[in-house]
This record gives structure tokens, C-alpha cells and sequence, in this order.
């Protein structure tokens, strides 16, 4: 009896998803449709429709960029799978402490060190007492307002 209860509740459930698949069908589907069809034809994009078969198709293939397209395709479809494995194995190497994980783990790590370090370091000289930013205030006549502004506490802590 349960068995019969659960496959009620369930037809239940699909039924109730039924008006949903059927909405999303019909935005997906007629669109995708209507292309295919338009593709066969001369369209000016408004009004006029003139049909030619595969002359579009044939017409791409010959004088368009269909090579090119192609060579990017096959690129993408060998190139993406070997990011994400390598993706996975730095990850792995990362993770695991394999022998040199240590050194690993500098040279990842390294370049993001560094550029942290640039940018405070590029912080210290735009808002020291003679960089740029209390200059454009000094140049706008508000030189009360040119301050170390890393070398107070209140406004070290604001920026």
C-alpha cells in the first residue's frame, strides 16, 4: 500500500512541474526553431524574407571565417579540459604534502605576496604628506587638509 502512496505523490509532483517544463520548452524551443528556419533563408532582419536553402551554409563554409572558427573550437575543446587538470594538480600538489610542497607553495604564493606588497607600498607614497593626493588638495587650496595621512591613527585606521 505504501508503494502505490509514494507513486501518487510522486505523479503528483510531476504533474504540478508540468506547466513549468511546458513554459520553458516553448521559450527555449521556439526561439531555437525559428533560428534554424531563418537560417535557411535571406532575412533583412525586419521585413523581407527570401528563402535560399543551404546557400547560407555553403556560402559560410566557403568564403566565411569557418576555418578559422573551427581551428578556435578544437583549441578551446583541447585547451579547457587540460586547465581544469592542471587546475585539479596544483590544487592536489597545494593540499597534499608531497615532497617540495613547501617550495610549491612559495612559488604559488609568491607573485600574490608581492603584488600586496606593491600595492601598500603605492598606498605609503600616494598619501604621504608630499604625494599626490595631499597635492590635489593643497593645488584645490585646502592645505589644511594635506596631512600624513598613514602617519595619524584615526585616519591610518579609516583608509
Amino acid at each position: 500500500m505504501r508503494g502505490m502512496a509514494n507513486k501518487r505523490l510522486y505523479f503528483r509532483a510531476y504533474l504540478s512541474l508540468l506547466p513549468l517544463i511546458a513554459v520553458l520548452v516553448v521559450m527555449r524551443g521556439y526561439p531555437i526553431i525559428s533560428a534554424i528556419g531563418k537560417s535557411f533563408t535571406n532575412w533583412d532582419g525586419l521585413y523581407r524574407s527570401e528563402w535560399v536553402g543551404f546557400q547560407n551554409y555553403v556560402d559560410f563554409i566557403k568564403d566565411g571565417p569557418f576555418l578559422m572558427i573551427l581551428r578556435n573550437t578544437l583549441v578551446l575543446l583541447i585547451s579547457v579540459p587540460l586547465q581544469v587538470f592542471f587546475g585539479f594538480l596544483i590544487a592536489l600538489l597545494l593540499y597534499e604534502k608531497v615532497k617540495g610542497w613547501q617550495f610549491f607553495r612559495g612559488v604559488i604564493y609568491t607573485p600574490q605576496i608581492i603584488s600586496a606588497m606593491i600595492i601598500g607600498y603605492l598606498f605609503k607614497i600616494f598619501f604621504s604628506l608630499r604625494g599626490p593626493f595631499n597635492g590635489v588638495l593643497t593645488s584645490l587650496g585646502l592645505e589644511r587638509f594635506a596631512i600624513e595621512w598613514f602617519g595619524n591613527t584615526y585616519t591610518a585606521r579609516e583608509l
